[in-house]
């Protein structure tokens, strides 16, 4: 099996190789595709050959086959980016989990390799080295060449070292040096393989989220007694930085399941939109729901998110398992939606509400990158706790009565 064969270099030098047979998987249908038209070998045509046109970790949910060697190509190009970069394509392919499915997947005498360009100094080198080590219990057999790229082995199989070193003498072996070795492993909840945290970056990223979101909602609650208006404002701009925490949290996480790409973005969108559509609907049809009914709903919905998550391996149908994911990841927005239109409905100055609502959304992504230190499924706490100010908010606004009394039309 070969994740990420791209336009088929992989699986024409396994070809070469005299593989029998090769299960070849590369989410890009435009990259597999020219592959299989342009590619002077044309690998993809061989009838040793099945192509997938699938993302990997949700090839690995499915498959059945048994492998004797599993590659892990050149998934995506981002070690170039570094530490600019934030979800990218290959990044749920290089974590603890992914590395646990594969060994599922190999024969009893099976192997795995890593590709990978970064300097063998690399944090990204050592980070995939931890990951390794910490899915299998025992170090990954790494080489280096002369120019500095490394390849890692892993799996129940057995290897002769020094048959390697002897039929290729530009590698050699390589060892985890001291100072790299506490790089945090990448896993579902924090996959962020070419992050690379310092405590400087960390100081201003916090900062900058105190100065703009922890500082105005001080403010907001040390002045509301005085102004139930700002109050009202207060809650709008929370529930505009919770919404855009919500859905930028989707499209991550849903990129577990079927990668990241734009559809996957889309799809997220399109079903943030109905849910949101739906909740405006209820609002019209239904005008006597308090506000503390719903914020209990919400609540209840990020619980389901918290403590449920979609298995590595299961037998459920695809389409129930996307459909299912994308409900349970995107549950929230139809009760915040619906807290939303009540209390806008309700409002004196809707241009006013309208622009701390946006100005919440605008601050949203920002509190979003929180994942970075507390990992992805670390933000519902957050998201909870953001609610739980729109509740104060809303508590000492004119609109408190919206708690515990019947909306009024």
């Amino acid at each position: 099996m070969i994740l990420g064969s791209g336009s088929g270099n992989d699986v024409a030098c396994a070809l070469a190789s005299k593989a029998k047979h090769i299960d070849a998987v590369e989410i890009d249908p435009v990259i597999s595709h020219l592959g299989r038209i342009k590619h002077p070998d044309h690998p993809y045509l061989d009838p040793r050959v099945t192509l997938y046109n699938e993302d990997a970790r949700t090839f690995l949910r499915y498959t059945k086959n048994k492998y004797d060697l599993v590659v892990f190509g050149f998934v995506d190009p981002g070690c170039t980016i570094r530490s600019s970069s934030f979800l990218r394509v290959d990044h749920y392919v290089y974590t603890i989990e992914s590395i646990e499915s594969v060994l599922k997947c190999l024969n009893p005498n099976g192997l795995a390799a890593i590709l990978y360009a970064p300097d063998a100094k690399d944090h990204i080198t050592a980070r995939l080295y931890n990951t390794i080590k910490q899915a299998c219990g025992a170090d990954p057999l790494t080489f280096a060449n002369n120019k500095g790229y490394t390849i890692l082995f892993f799996g129940p199989g057995t290897y002769n070292v020094h048959t390697v070193m002897r039929n290729y003498p530009e590698i050699r072996r390589w060892s985890m040096p001291a100072d790299l070795a506490t790089i945090r492993p990448c896993t579902d909840q924090w996959p962020f393989l070419y992050t690379s945290l310092n405590y400087g970056g960390i100081t201003l990223y916090l900062g900058t989220l105190l100065a703009v979101v922890a500082f105005p909602g001080i403010f907001i609650f040390y002045i509301q007694r005085k102004s139930a208006q700002l109050a009202d404002t207060g809650n709008m701009f929370f529930l505009g930085l919770a919404f855009m925490l919500i859905e930028t949290k989707s499209i991550v996480e849903l990129s577990l399941l079927f990668g990241a790409t734009w559809l996957v973005s889309s799809a997220v969108i399109t079903m943030i939109l109905v849910l949101a559509f739906l909740g405006n609907l209820i609002v019209q049809k239904v005008k006597a729901i308090p506000l503390t009914y719903l914020y209990f709903a919400l609540l209840g919905s990020f619980a389901i998110q918290y403590f449920l998550s979609i298995p590595n391996k299961t037998d459920w149908p695809p389409v129930a398992v996307a459909i299912l994911a994308t409900l349970i990841a995107c549950l929230p927005i139809l009760f915040s939606s619906m807290i939303f239109s009540y209390c806008f409905r309700q409002s004196e100055h809707p241009s006013s509400f309208l622009a701390a609502n946006l100005l919440g959304v605008a601050f949203g992504g920002l509190t979003e990158n929180l994942s970075l230190l507390f990992g992805i499924k670390g933000l519902v706490p957050i998201a909870v706790v953001i609610y739980c100010f729109s509740a104060i908010c809303l508590s000492k606004s004119k609109s408190q009565l919206l708690f515990n009394k019947s909306i009024r039309t």
